[in-house]
């Protein structure tokens, strides 16, 4: 079914150019033209370029993308797609065959393994209709994710996180030397939360409002979300002693959060997050600071294709 689609655009993300030295999308290429797969080769070249690409193709008509890259990426396609005035994004297919660090929307699938058993498992796939995410900044610019919307603690790890990928450390250590650095930098934030059903205005420790489930390279924090069922899942911990902060983490990790006694739950088509310098990220991305973000969901707004495994 992917091949009878039509042509793909395919959009890459060379990750500072070690795809071509290591022949990584030679490869890819290679698998492609042996499905005999109609497409096109678009390389990203900095920041926010996924976004302009995928602007520029649906404008063309393209009706079908694939990234190759991780989340980031995804949602920059995603923001270039519902940039374009007028789309039918429910016209608009995409795809992705995961090159990122936290891949925690490919997770969600179970879109693993190297790059042609994925490819192999798009030709015997499906299409699947999709929720998005829509965020307004209190000066009322938009954007849009697919898998996760945090803040607090959530998005100071993922501040500290980029600071290091550049420094001393691996990427697969990244994270989890920044979660450890934040534990003992970060500190709760007055923060005034309201859903489809509650409102709550104390000190936060950190949320996250999920389209999906897995957030910070597999973390289960939504561990209910689904991107298929017209609702976002809201998670947040209240400020906590270090005892409570302890087990927090272990609950975490045991995908048992739900349970701590500081947790705020909720399954609601719009949240309103409102705060003074709330540092929020999106999809991995930080996102431009405002004392406001409303947060809804566009339920079966977009196509996105599972391989079958």
């Amino acid at each position: 079914m992917f091949k009878s689609l039509g042509k793909w655009a395919v959009i890459a993300n060379p990750h500072k150019g070690n795809w071509i030295k290591n022949r990584q999308w030679g490869k890819i290429e290679c698998y492609l033209k042996e499905k005999q797969i109609d497409f096109q080769v678009f390389f990203t070249e900095y920041a926010g370029h996924p976004r302009v690409i995928a602007k520029n193709l649906v404008e063309q008509g393209y009706k079908n993308i694939l990234v190759v890259g991780g989340d980031g990426t995804l949602n920059e396609v995603v923001n270039g797609i519902f940039s374009v005035n007028g789309v039918d994004s429910t016209q608009i297919n995409i795809a992705v065959i995961p090159k990122g660090t936290g891949n925690d929307w490919a997770r969600f699938w179970n879109i693993k393994g190297n790059s042609k058993k994925i490819i192999e498992a798009l030709e015997k796939g499906y299409l699947e209709t999709i929720d998005v995410g829509r965020m307004i900044l209190d000066d009322q610019s938009v954007y849009y994710f697919l898998n996760a919307f945090g803040g607090g603690f959530d998005a100071k790890v993922l501040k500290l996180a980029n600071k290091l990928k550049n420094a001393f450390v691996g990427n697969g250590l990244v994270y989890s030397l920044a979660l450890i650095i934040s534990v003992f930098v970060h500190r709760s934030q007055k923060m005034k939360m309201t859903t489809d059903t509650q409102s709550e205005e104390t000190e936060f420790f950190t949320f996250c409002v999920g389209n999906g489930p897995f957030s910070g390279g597999g973390i289960k924090q939504n561990v209910e979300a689904s991107p298929c069922d017209g609702l976002l899942d809201v998670f947040a911990l209240r400020k906590m002693t270090i005892q409570q902060l302890v087990s927090a983490f272990f609950l975490l990790y045991q995908q048992k959060i739900n349970t701590h006694s500081k947790v705020f739950l909720d399954k609601t088509r719009k949240i309103i997050i409102e705060s003074e310098d709330l540092l929020v990220e999106m999809d991995g991305l930080l996102v431009p600071k405002s004392n406001k973000y409303t947060i809804e969901i566009l339920p079966s707004s977009l196509h996105f294709f599972v391989p079958k495994f």
